[in-house]
């Protein structure tokens, strides 16, 4: 009886740490996020989709409809999800089960976003000195910014959860308390977040 015992709680305390983990990571994919939204701001108008609820465990991702620029569009939203379509069905070509390539699907959608802002901000003169995951038995290779350079800004890794955090607040404010989903390009609210 007394090792049953032990095996719940060491199967808790693992779950646990997992569980951390994944919060870890999401906030910090919210971070980035913040961050690259307020880049581009000064460069595009940005429509987002306002979330049906409010996220409690971790901090709000957002789904990005459109940046637009003059006559010129981009639908984020669309290219996502094609992008993770075509990933789909790839890996259920290579013989992924069926249920773990649902779920890569499903976190493939964040990667991908945060994968064209920063190419979208590459094109703009900024550089990034990042992280990458090893991809392993198939799945997708995550780039994790640690530094974000530019002739007029540099973010350094310890800055990018304070203004990640500043930046959310204010999405977060402008779409659930406000109820506006569109940023007017070059916002003075959301761009003073990255004079910290």
């Amino acid at each position: 009886m007394q090792s049953d015992k032990n095996k719940m709680k060491n199967k808790d305390r693992n779950q646990r740490k997992i569980n951390e983990a994944f919060f870890k990571l999401r906030n910090y994919q919210v971070y980035q996020q913040g961050i690259l939204l307020a880049l581009l701001n000064k460069h595009f108008e940005i429509t987002l989709q306002i979330p049906t609820k409010r996220s409690v465990v971790t901090r709000q991702y957002f789904k990005i409809n459109e940046l637009r620029r003059g006559n010129d569009s981009i639908k984020v939203e669309e290219y996502v999800e094609q992008r993770c379509k075509e990933k789909y069905l790839q890996d259920l070509s290579n013989g992924i089960p069926e249920k773990t390539a649902r779920r890569r699907y499903d976190t493939n959608k964040i990667t991908e976003q945060l994968h064209l802002l920063i190419d979208l901000l590459t094109e703009f003169g900024y550089s990034f000195v990042s992280k990458w995951t090893s991809g392993k038995k198939g799945a997708q290779i995550v780039e994790t910014i640690q530094k974000v350079i530019s002739p007029n800004v540099t973010i350094l890794n310890k800055e990018i959860p304070v203004i990640g955090v500043q930046t959310n607040d204010y999405l977060t404010h402008h779409c659930f308390d406000l109820k506006k989903a569109v940023i007017q390009c070059c916002d003075r609210s959301f761009l003073s977040s990255l004079s910290v």
